[in-house]
């Protein structure tokens, strides 16, 4: 007759009875697809189409958490220095704008605050600042918010919810000079 191996402590035991249900679920599910795929899987979709806005990302690649939340899978975070378009996740508060909007993206305005000349600048108008480019990591604040080991408000991101991108746009300090330097009597400027 075989042993069954030694009876477990009391002491671990306790560790097994604080794992809380949920956490439990969703390990057994992430170990168990990634034993059916031979690879670690962080992330379940729940097989949501794309939103009609980012129709153009690739679907197999994305967890859609919420029309204006997509999580990138692990697998297609790729291996190159900038993250493609179709790849990057997406995270907005407020509903995609219409194309009505977004037709004439150089009339739209920017109130600057906390400067010398308070005022406003269209988009156009700032371009002729000068624009710069820098290549940097784009991260949600939330990522790896599914780990947490307490609840969490908000999307579940696991790890996709980053990726390095190429950004251009005006620098601020062009900004705070062309509107006559920042207002000395304050130390917040508002754009």
């Amino acid at each position: 007759m075989q042993s069954k191996g030694p009876e477990p402590r009391e002491e671990d035991m306790k560790v097994i009875e604080n794992v809380k249900r949920r956490h439990f679920l969703i390990g057994s599910a992430g170990t168990m697809a990634a034993v059916a795929v031979g690879a670690p899987a962080l992330a379940q979709s729940g097989g949501e189409p794309l939103p009609d806005y980012v129709a153009w990302k690739d679907a197999e690649d994305m967890i859609v958490h919420s029309k204006q939340t997509l999580e990138t899978k692990r697998a297609a975070q790729g291996s190159e220095l900038i993250t493609p378009t179709t790849e990057l996740y997406i995270r907005n508060n407020l509903p995609a704008p219409s194309d009505k909007i977004v037709a004439d993206r150089d009339a739209w305005e920017v109130e600057i605050d906390g400067v010398a000349n308070p005022g406003k600048m269209t988009v156009g108008a700032l371009k002729t600042l000068g624009v710069e480019t820098v290549v940097c990591v784009l991260q949600c604040s939330g990522n790896g918010r599914a780990f947490f080991d307490h609840e969490t408000s908000g999307s579940q991101w696991s790890v996709g919810a980053a990726g390095n991108v190429v950004w251009t746009g005006v620098p601020v300090r062009a900004v705070i000079d062309a509107m006559g330097g920042a207002d000395a009597d304050l130390s917040l400027i508002h754009i």
